[in-house]
């Protein structure tokens, strides 16, 4: 299975079933702690797959094999 940026932030996305769980689950999640936990979530989303992807200055090294 090739590993991709696109996919590896798909499988991050996933970490929002937990926090769906908890709020569900747990009476004391309130609107304004849910949406922190939704922007933190993309943040970290966002940070792995830019740490994942690739460079802006590097070659596309995949359309020469």
């Amino acid at each position: 299975m090739d590993l991709t940026p696109r996919r590896i932030a798909i499988l991050a996305l996933l970490a929002y079933i937990p926090v769906g769980v908890y709020t569900l689950a747990a009476r004391e999640m309130t609107v304004p702690t849910t949406a922190i936990a939704a922007v933190n979530l993309v943040l970290i989303c966002g940070s792995i797959l830019l740490m994942f992807g690739p460079s802006p200055g590097q070659p596309d090294t995949a359309a020469t094999h």
